[in-house]
């Protein structure tokens, strides 16, 4: 019979810190989207309703939103990337401490990473990861007495649902008429703003987790 990894109890200051860098840049590309999209919307509703027909001046209007909204994906992809792998890693680091601290049957390293790329199960399992993790960082020994704080729920919910946004906003920017170009701005706004939301929560929770490991790890809690 194989034996059990050891796990070490490491510090999750630099990755937390990281991780919200990478959110807060997030928040600011969100934030920026949000700008970008009411933009659109209010250069569509102009064109639709009769208030902009010089050519020279839709053109020039259309460029500058165009231009806008470019600059928004190029800095929401970039950001999205770092705080996707300042996640990951992350998440691996305090499953790892959760191990250390005696956290018995949460999942393991790998498949706390893992379960955020497999289709659909990620919906379920993706909030489960991070409430092991919230609820080990507590009292690790019995973590499964407790429950998780609602703002975790809010993250995840943010989250799903700013996804949900982006995918029917896509669709409907597609169509190229400007009714279903204007609605399509709309749902990315709100994704944006659901962005920001879900950016803002995590960082409350890792911020948090990271406090309650370095408490419990100083002053192990001993289960009832």
């Amino acid at each position: 019979m194989a034996d059990q990894p050891e796990f070490v109890f490491r510090d999750l200051t630099a990755r937390t810190r990281w991780l919200a860098g990478g959110e807060v840049a997030f928040i600011f590309a969100s934030a920026l989207g949000v700008f970008g999209a009411l933009r659109l919307v209010n250069f569509v509703e102009q064109v639709r309703t009769g208030n902009l027909t010089d050519r020279t001046q839709v053109l020039q209007i259309g460029q500058s939103v165009d231009g806008l909204n470019s600059v928004v994906a190029v800095v929401l992809l970039a950001s999205l990337l770092v705080s996707l792998i300042a996640f990951l890693m992350w998440v691996y680091r305090a499953n790892g401490n959760s191990h250390a601290m005696g956290a018995s049957g949460i999942r393991s390293q790998g498949w706390s990473v893992g379960s955020y790329f497999i289709p659909f199960a990620y919906i379920i399992w993706g909030y489960d990861v991070m409430s092991e993790i919230w609820r080990a960082s507590v009292n690790a020994p019995g973590w499964k007495a407790l429950r998780a704080p609602a703002l975790l729920m809010v993250w995840w919910l943010s989250f799903l649902f700013a996804n949900v946004a982006s995918g029917v906003g896509g669709l409907l920017l597609n169509e190229k008429t400007l009714a279903t170009i204007e609605t399509g701005a709309v749902f990315l706004a709100g994704e944006y703003v659901l962005n920001i939301v879900a950016a803002i929560a995590l960082i409350v929770v890792v911020s948090k987790v990271r406090r309650q490991q370095l408490a419990q790890q100083a002053a192990p809690v001993i289960p009832s």
